[in-house]
């Protein structure tokens, strides 16, 4: 299924930037980053039940905040951007 994680992290200092750096790449080990904040994952509901545990011990519970959209199967047909973003798509070929 795929998940739209976002967060919102309070930097103030450098451990709260640090703190933010391991949350982005927690989510990055996940899915594709679309926005400053914000990524795409295609991941299973185990997978996700972890990672929701893993952030939840990572952030700040009484400044930060992560949020999880859950788009389910046809994820396809609820995304739509305009602008310079460039839609990627998870499940096709990896082109490098």
């Amino acid at each position: 299924m795929m998940v739209l994680i976002t967060f919102d992290i309070l930097i103030a200092n450098k451990k709260d930037q640090k703190r933010a750096e391991l949350i982005i790449k927690k989510c990055r080990n996940h899915g594709q980053r679309v926005q400053q904040s914000v990524f795409e994952c295609l991941i299973d509901p185990a997978t996700l039940a972890v990672l929701k545990k893993e952030l939840g011990d990572m952030i700040d519970m009484t400044t930060d905040t992560v949020r999880f959209y859950s788009l389910g199967s046809n994820w396809k047909e609820r995304i739509d951007s305009i602008g310079a973003d460039r839609m990627y798509d998870p499940e096709g070929p990896l082109i490098i």
